[in-house]
């Protein structure tokens, strides 16, 4: 039954990462730290590691955002569950993200395993 488990997980997983938009600059391996919702309906995440040298923020998170870096409604959801599940797992996370926003706006979260 875990395995079963673990298989359904990971088809879950690459069928969110595939639904999401890739745009922007590679990230690296992150590990999350937190995840806090906006009011916009997107969410940010803390990391340990620097996202991106070349985001204008202070490089230690990124902002998932409807409308931001080609980020649709549902992309959010899918983002989230992503972000959600590296968390629980204890995996680190790559992200694709707009360099030249202050916000670092992610269009890709991909667990590493």
């Amino acid at each position: 039954m875990r395995k079963v488990t673990g298989i359904f997980l990971l088809l879950i997983t690459n069928m969110i990462v595939m639904s999401a938009s890739v745009a922007g600059a590679y990230s690296g391996e992150l590990t999350i730290g937190s995840i806090r919702a906006n009011a916009n309906g997107g969410f940010d995440v803390k990391t340990e590691e620097v996202v991106n040298p070349a985001c204008t923020n202070d490089g230690g998170f990124f902002r998932v955002a409807s409308g931001s870096n080609n980020m649709s409604d549902e992309g959010v959801k899918s983002a989230l569950g992503v972000a959600m599940l590296a968390t629980a797992l204890d995996k680190k996370v790559i992200v694709y993200v707009d360099t030249s926003s202050l916000y670092c706006h992610a269009s890709l979260v991909e667990i590493q395993y």
